[in-house]
């Protein structure tokens, strides 16, 4: 059964032979309500409280447990969850939510924690600092040339695994003066993809669209970038002075984009 609502079947719909099954029902609705809201501890007691009454229906257990499962997942803990979605899958071997829940959950287990992964992200770009390059301008067309003094800087990083976000400060100075002071909250569940580029290739592409192909860029050093596309179109940007470290974070971005569902109809 997979309603907003849990146990809105035909079968509840009628008189409710026993209170104790009436009190199993309201649980496990209450659960699914914490369980939307984030209230992960709530959510694991009350159908905790509803399977343990031994009053729901098979189809009902399976879905408690499955739901159970996700509550644990939200307070990482993955192998209570791996256990409640192993006792759906018994009940209904068919379970496609429970299975791929329960490799997501497999997956925590195994690999990298999400705490673990927000921790590596935040180290690596709290260690960068500011990124200073300077930027060679070139136009074609006139043969003009010009060159600036460019700062960037990432702050301010507070990283939340509950809630799948990552806050950070950005701002950024050209010549001594300030050209951007933005704050700004990543949404893990909402990554597309990650590409690995550089500043150099992200300007020829906005000149390009913008009918001035004849304007190309440099920067000493090369600075590289995690171009992050989130579902809708929106983009963030990660800048760092060398390629590995570029990498290191796409892949831990993607990791915990990964675990917190992403790209899933349905995540924790």
């Amino acid at each position: 059964m997979r309603n907003s609502i849990l146990l809105l079947t035909l079968g509840f719909l009628a008189l409710t032979p026993t209170v104790s099954k009436a009190d199993a029902n309201s649980d496990a609705n209450a659960g699914l309500d914490a369980l939307n809201k984030r209230d992960f501890s709530a959510a694991v007691q009350l159908f905790t409280r509803a399977l343990g009454s031994g009053a729901l229906s098979p189809a009902d257990r399976e879905y408690a447990y499955v739901k159970r499962g996700q509550a644990y997942l939200g307070q990482h803990a993955t192998e209570k969850a791996n256990a409640d979605f192993d006792q759906a899958l018994k009940l209904n071997p068919k379970d496609r939510e429970a299975a791929n829940l329960r490799g997501q959950a497999h997956q925590a287990t195994n690999g990298t924690s999400l705490i673990e992964t927000f921790n590596y992200i935040v180290n690596k770009i709290n260690q960068q600092g500011p990124v200073n390059y300077i930027e060679y301008r070139h136009n074609s067309l006139n043969n003009n040339d010009q060159q600036s003094s460019m700062s960037l800087t990432m702050d301010n990083l507070n990283s939340s695994p509950d809630n799948c976000t990552l806050k950070v400060h950005v701002a950024a100075h050209s010549d001594g003066r300030e050209s951007m002071n933005v704050n700004g909250t990543l949404e893990l569940r909402s990554i597309n993809k990650i590409n690995i580029t550089t500043i150099d290739d992200i300007r020829g592409k906005i000149f390009a669209k913008s009918d001035h192909p004849e304007i190309t860029t440099k920067t000493n050093p090369t600075i590289y970038v995690d171009l992050i596309e989130l579902v809708g179109g929106k983009e963030y940007v990660f800048n760092f002075y060398d390629e590995d470290t570029a990498d290191g974070v796409a892949k831990a971005l993607n990791h915990a984009a990964e675990l917190c569902g992403a790209g899933k109809n349905n995540p924790f």
